[in-house]
């Protein structure tokens, strides 16, 4: 009895417990890794840290605003170090206050009943999408999830309809959204103007959305002076049979997605538990999907809260078509709103004993494949090994300066190393342009400079390396063969 009233009177204790300790499998791993892009907002928390710059965006590209990612590091790097759990631990504090916010959100349309709300919000955290998203430092998902509870939250369970600075502020964190990751506002705006037409508000969509229009034009201006090496993958079907083809792949897609058993476009096997809950997320979406659509058939019904929270469903499966590679990060917005939905929808039925069975299966079910990512190892916690080998190597040579043939090796070994290896990239220019600058003018000074490439089984020209499963190293090519491999200016 003390417990259900302490569950009872301290949700939010409990719900960031829950996020923490089902994340706990990973954090103890051997297999815990920051994976290239991850160690990129790593070192841009760590010269915040050291108060040399205040990243807005993620480095190298002019979308994905990670201030609060980098922030959210700080208090982890003093506790723990410039280490792997700090930087987790940091994205997962963010994630946790969105669900927190997304936990209000629910209580609020389920007409304040505890238990269906905690038992909703217990289910989404042990939900394989966001096993590992949830603490991956990718500069904008996890903000943009973060950023879209708190306009929900603002928009349900507060009254603030009659301020203007409440609009404003809505405007500025609209614009935040959609510097973050834009995909996430096809949750939002439709439960926006909905809102405001339910309060007789309207008149405040054009201030609003002035204003969230301002900012992202002076962040515009602003990001024109960043150096771009990745641009937003937008792919426009170059005809009807390939966006026939994009359609009717998209449930594999929100499968492969849900599972969480990804990398980018690169898709594995996942366990039977996984694979069981990620199916069984597929079926709600696409009964809430349904259910929408049937809700909808009668005009009288198109304004209602649950036709602006289902709105969702529909423009996700359009948003994909522009997608080229399947990569399950863009889908997480479908995890992340279906809850709002069903939350209504659940709200109506009248719960029966098979519900409540088919629940507790499912909490069992999600919660043993919450342990079996303790053992977790995609293509990038494939190659620790490999990373390790060569930031000892090259410590223990004292070799400072690295040329390397992959895009997010750099980041890894600078990082792992504790930033006394710099390390660049195969193409200019550079995500982290200084790091880049300082090993092209080391190997214009003659100082010692080594080559990583890919070990992809072939004989090396060269003499005097060193071989890893993934990479091998080279401490004696030609400064002019290196100059011209790669571009160095």
């Amino acid at each position: 009895m003390r417990t259900t009233e302490f569950i009872r009177k301290n949700p939010v204790f409990v719900i960031v417990a829950l996020c923490l300790l089902s994340r706990l499998p990973q954090l103890i791993s051997p297999e815990l890794y920051c994976d290239g892009d991850e160690c990129v907002v790593a070192i841009m928390a760590k010269e915040m840290y050291a108060g040399r710059e205040i990243p807005l965006f993620f480095w190298g590209q002019r979308y994905g605003f990670s201030l609060f990612e980098c922030a959210s590091i700080l208090p982890f790097y003093l506790l723990f170090g410039y280490t792997t759990v700090a930087v987790k631990l940091g994205i997962l504090s963010v994630w946790a206050t969105g669900t927190v916010l997304l936990y209000k959100v629910l209580y609020k349309l389920m007409d304040y009943k505890f238990y269906p709300s905690m038992l909703m919000i217990t289910g989404f955290i042990l939900f394989p999408a966001w096993m590992l998203q949830s603490m991956k430092a990718w500069g904008g998902p996890v903000t943009s999830y973060m950023l879209s509870n708190l306009i929900l939250y603002l928009l349900i369970c507060k009254s603030y309809y009659q301020r203007w600075w409440f609009h404003l502020l809505i405007g500025i964190l609209i614009a935040l959204v959609y510097e973050s990751q834009r995909l996430w506002l096809v949750g939002v705006l439709p439960v926006w103007i909905y809102m405001l037409y339910d309060k007789k508000k309207l008149i405040w969509s054009a201030p609003t959305l002035a204003l969230a229009a301002c900012i992202c034009v002076l962040l515009w201006y602003y990001k024109q002076d960043i150096p771009e090496t990745h641009i937003m993958p937008i792919s426009i079907p170059e005809s009807i049979r390939m966006t026939l083809f994009r359609f009717e792949r998209f449930p594999k897609y929100l499968y492969d997605s849900l599972h969480g058993n990804y990398f980018f476009a690169t898709h594995e096997n996942p366990n039977f538990f996984n694979a069981f809950t990620a199916i069984a997320g597929c079926a709600l979406f696409f009964a809430v999907l349904i259910y929408g659509i049937l809700h909808c058939a009668s005009a009288y019904k198109l304004k209602t809260m649950l036709t602006a929270t289902i709105v969702f469903a529909p423009l996700v499966v359009v948003y994909s078509i522009f997608t080229e590679g399947p990569e399950g990060r863009y889908l997480l917005p479908v995890s992340g709103y279906v809850v709002v939905p069903l939350a209504i929808i659940i709200n109506k039925l009248e719960i029966r004993k098979w519900y409540t069975a088919a629940i507790y299966i499912f909490l069992l079910m999600e919660g043993v494949s919450t342990v079996c990512f303790y053992g977790f190892s995609d293509m990038s916690v494939g190659r620790k090994g490999s990373v390790k080998g060569i930031v000892d190597y090259l410590k223990k040579e004292q070799i400072k300066y690295v040329y390397t043939a992959d895009c997010m090796v750099p980041f890894e070994l600078m990082f792992y190393s504790g930033n006394s290896i710099f390390a660049r990239m195969p193409y200019q220019p550079a995500r982290d342009q200084a790091a880049s600058d300082s090993v092209d003018n080391a190997l214009k000074r003659g100082d010692r400079v080594a080559v990583v490439k890919y070990n992809d089984g072939s004989d090396t020209a060269w003499d005097n390396t060193q071989k890893f499963s993934d990479f091998y190293i080279v401490e004696n090519m030609p400064a002019e063969i290196v100059v011209k491999e790669f571009d160095v200016k």
